[in-house]
């Protein structure tokens, strides 16, 4: 009997549940959304205006977006994100071949326009591009295995370009993946570039 009683409780209050989600699906394509990333972050050889190089090791990204969309069409919509990041990658070697020890860091800020068709129920592809800056620092702890202490940061203007796809595996919630191509005008480098593969999740509220 008591088991048949925490049986019955146990539908209804599935049943329960699952109707209030009912309740909370919402138009992907209008509203508040938040999304979180993490992936890998691939940094081509950085070339500095006084002639040096630098190149780095594969490294990792990690961030989170919150933003706004409005529906321009049936399965279309457009929006604006603010996005924080962060990627780290291990240094490798300098211009003249010294092998490097320590870390590349980067810390994007950025405004993105962006997107979103829906016309395949579930998935959703997206395109945008935005700017902002990046605080960046480098710090080099070894050349060809012997100490050193060098570091140097900076704030730097740059542009970055996005596109993806996702699936929506509960109501109101995707899963993707992404690529981010991110570029900084850095005061001392030509370019700098970096190209990161992300998987997301996003969560749309109404």
């Amino acid at each position: 009997m008591k088991s048949l009683k925490l049986l019955t409780t146990t539908t209804l209050l599935a049943a329960s549940l699952m109707a209030r989600a009912d309740g909370w699906e919402c138009n992907p394509l209008k509203g508040f959304s938040a999304s979180a990333n993490v992936g890998v972050n691939i940094m081509p050889t950085i070339h500095y205006t006084a002639g040096g190089r630098l190149s780095t090791e594969i490294g990792e990204r990690a961030g989170a977006s919150a933003g706004y969309m409005v529906p321009i069409a049936k399965n279309t919509g457009v929006g604006l994100e603010f996005e924080l990041a962060e990627t780290l990658n291990g240094l490798d070697k300098n211009g003249i071949g010294d092998s490097l020890r320590g870390y590349y860091y980067q810390f994007p800020f950025l405004v993105n326009g962006v997107i979103v068709c829906r016309a395949v129920p579930k998935w959703a592809f997206y395109a945008g591009a935005g700017g902002g800056g990046v605080y960046t620092e480098l710090h080099v702890r070894e050349v060809n295995g012997f100490d050193a202490d060098f570091n140097d940061h900076e704030t730097d203007g740059a542009f970055q370009a996005v596109g993806g796809i996702s699936y929506e595996v509960i109501k109101n919630g995707n899963v993707g993946v992404a690529y981010k191509y991110l570029s900084v005008f850095g005061e001392h480098a030509d370019h700098i570039v970096s190209h990161a593969v992300v998987g997301t999740f996003t969560w749309h509220f109404n």
